[in-house]
């Protein structure tokens, strides 16, 4: 949350004076997920390179997008292995295109 949080604070001129609210998100709590409105949610995540939660992750942004919202997802392949376990998982969960 650190590093997110400034992250946001380096960034708050490109948002033109609109607020964010930052909170962390237990990817297996479904009431956590509930809670969140599907309209507008940005999910981060710092490392992710073990299968179960890769999983997880993409469970919780499934239950949060609206039928038809995107999702962006971006990943570094700083650590292949990694890469390519979240692509894999990726691909088997649901279809996506990839902008390199």
């Amino acid at each position: 949350m650190p590093a997110l949080k400034q992250n946001l604070k380096c960034n708050r001129p490109s948002l033109h004076g609109k607020a964010l609210k930052t909170a962390q998100l237990q990817w297996s709590n479904p009431a956590q997920i509930k809670a969140l409105k599907p309209l507008f949610n940005v999910v981060t995540t710092g490392i992710v390179n073990i299968k179960q939660l890769v999983a997880l992750l993409l469970a919780a942004i499934g239950a949060m997008v609206t039928n038809n919202g995107v999702v962006l997802l971006r990943f570094r392949m700083g650590f292949a292995r990694g890469g390519l376990v979240f692509l894999g998982v990726v691909n088997f969960i649901c279809s996506f295109k990839f902008f390199g």
